[in-house]
């Protein structure tokens, strides 16, 4: 397989990674490509994808998947003031 073929993957060590109910939290998420790979501690995740690069969350929160680029025009723009907002939200506070 050509090397331009091949997915990179990254793993996000040391944080807070919350993948959804019945899952715990685990202090490292592995990515390949825009898919999630999976979960759970660094030293797990480093002997599974040992060519993998790091970046470390310095204990920020993670939530794969949380996306929502949708808006509702009418109704947003009635209620702006009166919507949650996500922009400018960096981490939660332990």
């Amino acid at each position: 397989m050509s090397d331009w073929l091949v997915e990179e993957t990254v793993l996000y060590v040391n944080g807070r990674v919350w993948a959804g109910l019945g899952t715990g939290e685990q202090s490292s998420i592995a990515v390949t490509g825009s898919r999630l790979a999976a979960t759970g501690d660094e030293s797990a995740l480093a002997d599974r994808f040992p060519r993998a690069r790091r970046v470390d969350l310095q204990g920020r929160t993670v939530v794969p998947g949380l996306i929502d680029a949708h808006s509702h025009a009418i109704r947003g723009g009635a209620t702006w003031t009166r919507e949650l907002h996500w922009d400018g939200l960096h981490t939660r506070d332990a």
